[in-house]
């Protein structure tokens, strides 16, 4: 971008960014102020988005500073990231596995570090109803086989409000049997 007073360039070697103003000092961990080594697809490509950045990366006066400190030490940041990857990836495979406990404590973890990490919210939300339609069925199966028939048609209708089809429709087969057993009595 060319200074108009001056004729010069004010952009950033081989970035094509430009500089802060004079008399201002970059912002951000030491991997944020080099913009050159960014992915070019990160880098913005006009001054005020620049400016934009940096005015984020300074308004952090209610972060905590122990916080800011363990955000500097790209170490410590690296092996976070690396762990929320590992409990993600971890509950992902209970997800498939259908292992829903398992996914829930791994996916709550990865939700409570980083609330915003890819599709997150949305594998803790799959794994907590399967987990719940997983024990009403449980329940349900658990009072047949006691011939609690009452307590087994309530589980059932429990799966069945969420999942009509749940398991192939066991569960529909499951409540008839069950209304049938009390019926007779």
């Amino acid at each position: 971008m060319a200074n108009r007073e001056s004729g010069k360039d004010d952009t950033i070697e081989g970035a094509g960014q430009a500089s802060p103003p004079p008399g201002r000092a970059p912002v951000g961990p030491p991997a944020e102020q080099d913009l050159g080594s960014r992915a070019s697809d990160e880098i913005p490509q006009d001054s005020a988005s620049i400016f934009a950045m940096a005015a984020e990366q300074e308004a952090t006066p209610e972060r905590p500073k122990a916080q800011f400190r363990e955000l500097e030490d790209a170490g410590q940041w690296l092996e976070m990231l690396d762990r929320l990857e590992k409990q993600y990836e971890r509950g992902d495979r209970a997800l498939a596995a259908e292992e829903w406990g398992i996914a829930l404590v791994a996916l709550e973890e990865v939700a409570e570090i980083d609330p915003e990490f890819r599709d997150v919210q949305e594998k803790l939300a799959q794994a907590r109803e399967e987990n719940e339609l997983a024990t009403w069925y449980q329940e349900a199966s658990t009072h047949a086989k006691a011939s609690h028939w009452a307590d087994a048609c309530r589980s059932w209708a429990q799966v069945l409000r969420r999942r009509p089809d749940y398991r192939d429709s066991s569960a529909l087969s499951g409540l008839l049997d069950a209304i049938s057993r009390l019926l007779d009595g």
